[in-house]
Parts: C-alpha cells; structure tokens; sequence
C-alpha cells in the first residue's frame, strides 16, 4: 500500500493511494470514502442496481460485527467474504464495529474485546480476532482496539488503560499477522485511541507509528461525544506524530460539515455510514448547492450549507401532522414523513426551498406504484467525496453541482417487491408500463 501525495495545502492532503490490495488494480483518491456495507452488502441496493453506478469508493468496508457468527461458514468456504458476498471489483476494508449503531459499553477486558451482532454479544480474543481476519481475508483490517473511551465522563486512568490495552492488542496482532499465510499479503492499521485527553492521544499516535503497520485508525472521534473544535485539535496533535507517507482513517464521522472539518486537519479517508442513518431515520439529503466557480468573486457569494459553520437559522412552522422530526436528524436532511411532503402535498412543494435536488418517496408520488408493489422505498444516497458532478437516472439528471472534490455524487434507488413474484428486484427489472409510470410520476429538482 502506497500514498502519493500531490499537494498539501494548510493541513489538507490531495493525493492518490494505489497497491491497495496484492493485485494493485485498485487506487483511490484522497481525501476519499469507503463504500458502506451492512453484512457484506450494500444497504437498499441490489446488486445489478449498484453495478450501474459509476465513480463508486474503490475500497468496500465490512464489519467484523456482523461476519463474526458467520466464522465457520467462511473458514469452510475458504475464499474470503468477498468472493462470498459477491463484492467483485474492489478492494476491502474490514473494521471492528459498524459506526452506523451504537453497541453498549462495559464489556471490555485486558483480553477481550466485544462486538454484538444479530444473536447478541460475542468476546473475541486476539487470537479469535485474528482467525476471524483469516476467514475473510481482507485487503486492510484494523488491529483490534479498546474504543471505548469515547463517552465525555471517562476518566483519564480508563483512557489511559484503553490505551495501553490498544497498544498490546496491536503488538499481538502483529505478531499473529506474520504467522498466518491467509493473511500475508494483507495490511494491519494501527488504531489511534486516547479519548479526549490530549496527552494521552499523542502517546497513543506516537507509540503506535512505531509499529510496522501500514496505516492508522483514528478512533473515538464520533460526531456525539465531542464538538468539532475540539476534535480538530486533538487530529491536529495526532497526525503531527503520524508519518506523511501512511494514510490516516477516521471512524465515526460522517456529517458533511464534520468531514471537511477533519480534511482541513490531514485526514485521508472517511466511512461512509451517513447516508444510510439518513435513510434509516426516513429523511433525505438536502444541500443548498450555490457554486461560485470564479475564485475573484468566491468570497463575496453567500456560504453554501458546507461552507458554513453556523447553524441554519431554525424557522417555526406548525407541524400540520403532528408529529416531531426523527432523533438525531441533522440540518442537511428534510423529514420525508412530514405531511407536506405526502402524495396529497407534493405539488405544492417549492422550488425555493431546494436549490439542489429532491426526490420524494415513491409511495408518496404515485398511488399507483403503491398499489403495485407491496413495499417501495425511494431515497437519495450520498457517496462522500466521489468524483462526479452529475449522475442520471434513465437519462434524466438528478444531481448537479460544481463541487466535484466535494460531496459531489448523488445516487438513488428503489428497491422493491412485486406481490406476484415475492422477491427483490430493482427498477432495471420492472416491466415497460411500471417503467413509464416511474419517469412520469417522479419530481425531478435540479439547478
């Protein structure tokens, strides 16, 4: 794995990681996002639906939280998750817990580490950890970590245990690493912990850069247990002690404002777990996507949404169904369960009030898709820092801006389950006459 860097500008790395696994096929641009998986496959998108995506992440991050009661069936199978999964195409990322869910704290030991899956809490030991990654045979894996500092109310002796526990976990990875031929030619990331105590983040980043390892995860940074400024200082102080020439992988920041935070201090690579918590909560993305492209006049344009750290001023209005937005909904999302975003409401929808663009639920457009299909949902799903400023959707474009470096691809799908057939299938499967309906029924905002 090599980073080659093009430009550093005030803290933020332009550059390019190639050899990312043993085939060297796959490169990635940073600053860059991982492709976000829930089970070794892709949240809302089929497979055939994904494939016509382009300028997809070219790194495919799975959870060992979820693949970890599955250890027999892939110690059988003998080809790695990713052959399993039909993840084709791309490299692999294997991390310990899913920054998309929040697991409970209080089961850490000086051997053990826990992660939950869907049939409850599972304690892994190093060695336990290690035949996990042999079984999945990952192209760059985290070495096994107690994260669990990251709650405001830790105390600095159990921030300091979680990093003297971090630290011999990574020595005893890195010894099993070199003896397991399954995982020769993988990569180890050494994990960053410390909490929010600053001495303590700085003997972490710089006992671990002492390691042969071949990255680094920033862990404990999430986006609820501390504000941007202070986290911007503590990844100031951390990568200050990391060398240049190795990537540096934040964990449990996704917020677009939080992410260009954390660029502007020298992190390399992102999760891309944000969209699909949006998803979850029954919202959409919603961006104001003012662009000035002429440098002269680009600091008398008012701010977009992503250049601005105020908030967006909160405006009252009565809530016509009664009911409150979603719990952790941010400013970047609109409620799709509000009322006046129901099939009944949405003509009246202003243009004003999405200079981007916006797509509503299928089952809120049109009754009659409805009345087709048994479920049918309808998101917008944002890929981090990807590299295209417009996508379409059967030839109609769905996502214009100018802020290619930036948050500029925007993708969505339907996935749905036609009553007489009982099975997933996506819109590229649906019949002539549903196909008509969908492009004359969908709302189409674009700049």
């Amino acid at each position: 794995m090599k980073l080659e860097l093009s430009k550093v500008v005030q803290g933020c790395r332009l550059g390019l990681l190639t050899a990312i696994e043993q085939t060297a096929q796959h490169s990635l641009d940073v600053p860059g996002c991982l492709l976000f998986t829930h089970c070794a496959t892709v949240p809302h998108l089929t497979q055939d639906t994904l494939h016509t995506l382009s300028n997809l992440p070219a790194v495919t991050q799975v959870t060992l939280n979820c693949l970890a009661e599955h250890h027999e069936v892939l110690e059988e199978f003998k080809e790695g998750v990713r052959k399993f999964a039909g993840l084709h195409d791309t490299a692999l990322y294997c991390s310990l817990h899913d920054s998309a869910t929040t697991n409970p704290a209080g089961h850490i030991t000086n051997k053990t580490v826990s992660v939950w899956g869907s049939g409850g809490r599972m304690e892994l030991t190093v060695a336990k950890f290690m035949a996990l990654q042999a079984a999945i045979k990952p192209d760059f894996y985290q070495s096994m970590a107690d994260g669990e500092t990251w709650q405001a109310n830790t105390s600095r002796k159990r921030v300091r245990k979680a990093v003297d526990r971090t630290l011999a976990h990574l020595d005893e990875c890195l010894i099993l690493h070199q003896k397991t031929q399954e995982l020769k030619q993988a990569k180890i990331f050494g994990v960053v912990e410390g909490g929010n105590i600053l001495e303590e983040r700085v003997r972490s980043a710089r006992e671990t850069a002492k390691r042969p390892v071949a990255g680094f995860v920033l862990d404990g940074f999430q986006s609820a247990a501390m504000k941007q400024d202070l986290r911007s200082q503590l990844i100031t102080a951390v990568t200050a002690e990391l060398p240049q020439e190795k990537p540096r992988l934040l964990q449990g920041v996704g917020r677009p404002d939080e992410v260009i935070a954390c660029v502007e201090v020298g992190v390399d690579l992102f999760e891309g777990f944000f969209p699909f918590q949006v998803t979850e909560r029954g919202c959409a993305l919603c961006f104001d996507c003012t662009v000035t492209t002429d440098p002269e006049t680009a600091g008398t344009s008012p701010s977009t949404v992503l250049e601005s750290n105020e908030e967006r001023p909160v405006v009252e209005e009565p809530k016509e169904n009664g009911d409150s937005c979603p719990e952790n909904m941010t400013r970047f999302e609109m409620n799709l369960n509000d009322k006046r975003y129901g099939r009944h409401n949405f003509h009246r929808v202003s243009m004003q009030n999405f200079k981007g663009t916006m797509l509503i639920r299928a089952d809120a457009v049109c009754p009659l898709l409805a009345r087709h299909f048994s479920s049918c949902r309808l998101f917008i799903d944002l890929s981090i820092l990807c590299m295209s400023p417009c996508t379409s959707f059967m030839n109609q474009p769905i996502f214009t801006t100018g802020l290619n470096a930036l948050w500029a691809m925007s993708y969505f799908t339907a996935q749905s389950t036609l009553p007489s057939f009982k099975k997933p299938i996506s819109f590229a499967e649906t019949s002539t006459y549903t196909r008509h309906y969908i492009q004359n029924h969908f709302i189409f905002f674009s700049q």
